[in-house]
């Protein structure tokens, strides 16, 4: 028998549920919008060799593939990033910039059943392309920042790390981009006793083999940078840990720094992100609301070289989270038989911010009203 149910992964969200996430978006898009992101709609479908391009190490499970009419494979929207970076080597090649780009879309990825995620999510976000750090930094963390304001009321975690704290301690430590990938998934991870097992196996100088295990527990307030510094094994790393110490001081000026911490066991994607990133947690959410970095390399691939910085939020996860308020006023028309006409010309006397819903009653004769705040 068919149950007519959705695919897995998928949902419905109707009525209230449905108010939420759409009152939830429009908060964070006049965030954007305040701080001067322009909104960019692509494709729901793109060729999957884009995301070939743009991600390099795609996971071909991971994605909702068919074929064109062409015979060329394309792809749900798995993310709007790259479609982005995309959009920025076509359109705006010849601008330098800085272009400041928003987006609410759904994407999709083919997570495995157990995992927790869903397979389709809304993410809203902003990419800032054509500034450098640590200018961009600052200014995409404080967009982030304020955009999470719509759910101040539940605390949330804001932890700030750096992918080049570990490549740089990979590259001084002469590992190949095998070993790195599976020192990072066990880092990730915090699986502690692998770790050790796995960094001893490597054989690399006792004051990396330290560096890489201790890892694991470098997060928390800023004091977290100075124990971090003392295992810091040369310039590169200590470059580092400047940088973030500096983008705390002004952040501190700001007045954000109650919203930070640090995480520099934070890792990402290795052939992605090129120097901060930042994740977002919320008290009862299972699952990260936010997440984002920089990817100063990846235009390139597109054939527009250009400094990028951007994040998003999912949707889905912070509604968890998000107290909806209902501030519509409604009114019911209950009309009788023949008063159709009476009960619509009726309907014209109330504001576009009143919600009118005709209701047919045999019962009565012309029209009476009800009103109500929903």
């Amino acid at each position: 028998m068919n149950t007519f149910s959705v695919p897995s992964g998928m949902r419905d969200l109707v009525l209230t549920d449905a108010k939420k996430k759409r009152q939830l978006q429009q908060e964070i898009e006049k965030t954007f919008k305040r701080w001067g992101y322009d909104e960019v709609i692509t494709p729901g479908i793109e060729y999957y060799e884009t995301y070939e391009v743009g991600f390099q190490n795609v996971k071909e499970e991971d994605f909702y593939k068919s074929m064109d009419d062409h015979g060329r494979i394309v792809t749900l929207k798995a993310d709007m990033t790259i479609p982005i970076a995309r959009v920025c080597a076509t359109k705006f090649k010849e601008i330098e910039g800085p272009l400041r780009f928003s987006y609410s879309a759904n994407v999709f990825k083919a997570h495995e059943m157990l995992s927790g995620n869903k397979n389709e999510i809304t993410d809203c976000g902003v990419e800032l392309i054509g500034l450098k750090e640590p200018e961009g930094d600052i200014e995409i963390l404080v967009t982030a920042l304020d955009a999470l304001k719509v759910v101040e009321k539940q605390d949330f975690t804001f932890e700030i790390g750096d992918v080049r704290f570990f490549k740089e301690a990979c590259k001084a430590a002469k590992l190949n981009d095998e070993q790195m990938e599976t020192l990072a998934m066990l880092i990730d991870r915090k699986a502690l006793v692998e770790l050790k097992d796995y960094v001893k196996a490597l054989k690399v100088d006792d004051m990396y083999a330290t560096f890489f295990t201790e890892m694991i527990w470098w997060s928390g307030p800023v004091d977290v940078l100075a124990k971090a510094r003392s295992y810091a094994c040369n310039d590169a790393l200590h470059a580092v840990i400047d940088n973030l110490e500096k983008v705390y001081e002004t952040l501190q000026s700001l007045g954000y720094e109650d919203m930070v911490s640090f995480d520099l066991s934070k890792i990402g994607n290795l052939n992605y992100y090129t120097g901060i990133i930042f994740d977002a947690f919320v008290e009862g959410v299972g699952l990260r609301v936010l997440s984002g970095g920089r990817y100063d390399d990846l235009l390139a691939r597109f054939g527009k070289s250009s400094p990028a910085v951007g994040f998003s939020i999912k949707l889905d996860q912070l509604m968890e989270a998000y107290a909806y308020e209902n501030t519509d006023t409604k009114v019911e028309i209950e009309y009788g038989e023949g008063a159709l006409v009476e009960a619509i010309t009726k309907r014209k006397e109330f504001t576009e911010d009143t919600i009118v819903v005709l209701a047919p009653n045999p019962a009565i004769k012309g029209v009476k009203i009800k009103g109500e705040s929903l």
